[in-house]
């Protein structure tokens, strides 16, 4: 990633992208789309076990730090200007600092690979083929998984307009939609597909998440978060999504 400072770049801004999901598991949790939070500029939850960021040992609010990246982003282009710039500075200024393994916006959530109520459950999990051994099963359930993530709704909410329409007319007013957990990963695809916004016009010349060298590590990770969502959703923690294999 390091070996060339414009291929390093390239893949810094998408980390623009790949920052809608971790550690703030990906935009707005539902409880941090109020006024009150948005314009407080902090989004620290309450965890399960009802401690804010769950309390010491899993988590703490604190203060966002601007990435080491931000020294290579090219600022000038968006800063101010596309909400997804030093995510998400523009919106939160305190946020939950997890604990490792811990990680999602109330610190309830375990890193890749940890499980169980401690993330202290390690487990490697293995893909199939879509079309090879057990197929009949593993279609089936990736199938319904989908099929239910489609009437299940999301805890986190998605913008229906940007920062500064929010901010228009000297009054703040957040503009949010709860969404289906299916709906939600597609807006996820959208929102980082969405061109870099300069001088508050969209130039598809920067289309990070497909346009670079990123495109291929973003989808990975794009298809780890909606995967994750799905065991979330159904308790099936030994679903793994199958792949295809598309070259025959």
């Amino acid at each position: 990633m390091k070996m060339w400072r414009d291929i390093t770049q390239l893949l810094l801004i998408c980390s623009l992208t790949m920052l809608l999901s971790d550690p703030v598991d990906a935009q707005f949790p539902t409880v941090c789309t109020t006024t009150k939070a948005l314009t407080s500029m902090e989004c620290c939850p309450v965890a399960k076990n009802g401690h804010v960021c769950g309390g010491a040992g899993r988590g703490e609010c604190a203060e966002v730090s601007p990435s080491p990246e931000s020294d290579y982003l090219p600022n000038e282009w968006f800063l101010g200007v596309d909400d997804r710039a030093l995510w998400p500075t523009r919106f939160f200024t305190m946020t939950c600092s997890c604990v490792w393994p811990f990680t999602g916006s109330s610190c309830d959530s375990c890193d890749w690979g940890y499980y169980g109520p401690e993330c202290n459950e390690y487990k490697i999990l293995t893909r199939r083929n879509i079309l090879g051994e057990n197929a009949g099963d593993i279609g089936k359930r990736a199938a319904q998984y989908l099929f239910w993530s489609k009437s299940n709704i999301s805890e986190y909410s998605v913008m229906t307009h940007n920062l500064d329409y929010m901010n228009a007319n000297g009054s703040f007013q957040p503009t949010f939609s709860r969404v289906s957990i299916y709906d939600y990963i597609v807006w996820i695809h959208y929102y980082a597909s969405t061109g870099v916004y300069t001088d508050y016009v969209e130039s598809n010349d920067f289309n990070f998440a497909h346009l670079g060298p990123s495109f291929l590590p973003w989808h990975r990770y794009y298809l780890m978060i909606w995967e994750r969502l799905l065991r979330d959703m159904t308790g099936d923690y030994d679903f793994a999504m199958p792949y295809w294999a598309w070259v025959g």
